[in-house]
């Protein structure tokens, strides 16, 4: 069982095959381009959360647990787009890395997926990354292998560099602006009850931190489950609490960074025609 991390960005993707269905119902429904484009709808206005497109909104600005875990076709093309490259051109330097994985869901503390929770508990279902084993390996080796990488990295980086300049700092920001509901003097509230509900349940802790360390220490499988069934009911009031105020910090950050938002939302755009063309010519099982 793997501890959930704190508000961190989605890793459920979709694959550039979800991103083709995308682009083929969109050019079925209106007869346009068959490129799907992200752009805002009535950008030339102000732009709101209704506006903006769900894949740049969930991808990167998420205000729960479901929202993190929803496939997001742009944030899937990015991540298919680095780890291809990264594993092609690791691969010419000798050095056997994954291409793109779908990885399993976030779980995160701040935020969780009620709905994932209550079907799997904390499990966290995943690729298997397999990735080079240096443990053994001389320094030198290290050396070389950590020089490799990096050259990889930068490389890899390169069709992305627009999309990550737009996106990237305006992601983490949010990340920091959503996590201050915590210190809501609600959420701080909330919390209370959510401690003095573990303890009716039998679960002595202090707080959410005492309690994933107390789930840490279960080593079977059923019993992580039934501790999340416990979870449960006593997070969703706090959940109930934070979730409007994340959606009020959202609109305040959107109305924020109207500028910024454009600029992410003409990179994204620009990122999935140009790698949708190159799917829609080279087939299905085509790969960046």
């Amino acid at each position: 069982m793997h501890r959930p991390p704190r508000l961190s960005r989605p890793l459920v993707g979709a694959s550039l095959t979800l991103l083709a269905a995308l682009l083929v119902s969109g050019c079925s429904a209106g007869g346009h381009s068959p490129s799907r484009s992200t752009s805002p709808r009535g950008a030339a206005g102000g732009l709101s959360v209704g506006n903006l497109s769900p894949d740049l909104l969930t991808g990167y600005f998420p205000v729960s647990g479901a929202e993190m875990n929803q496939p997001s076709a742009i944030k899937a093309l990015n991540d298919e787009i680095y780890q291809n490259r990264n594993s092609a051109c690791m691969k010419k330097q000798g050095y056997r890395i994954p291409g793109f994985q779908r990885e399993g869901p976030v779980h995160a503390e701040t935020a969780p997926d009620l709905g994932y929770i209550k079907a799997h508990g904390f499990l966290i279902t995943g690729s298997g990354d397999v990735g080079v084993d240096l443990s053994t390996a001389s320094v030198a080796a290290q050396h070389a292998f950590g020089s490799a990488l990096g050259r990889c990295s930068t490389q890899a980086m390169s069709p992305l560099a627009q999309f990550s300049a737009a996106v990237d700092l305006l992601s983490s920001r949010w990340t920091t602006i959503s996590e201050s509901v915590q210190d809501d003097p609600a959420v701080v509230r909330a919390y209370m009850r959510f401690v003095s509900c573990l303890h009716k349940a039998g679960i002595n802790v202090a707080d959410e931190d005492g309690f994933f360390a107390y789930v840490d220490g279960l080593h079977n499988e059923r019993a992580q489950y039934q501790a999340a069934q416990i979870y449960l009911p006593c997070i969703a009031p706090v959940e109930t609490v934070r979730l409007p105020l994340r959606k009020s910090l959202r609109e305040t950050f959107i109305a924020d960074h109207q500028d910024a938002l454009r600029a992410a939302q003409q990179a994204a755009d620009q990122l999935a025609h140009q790698y949708a063309s190159a799917y829609a010519s080279a087939g299905a099982e085509a790969s960046p």
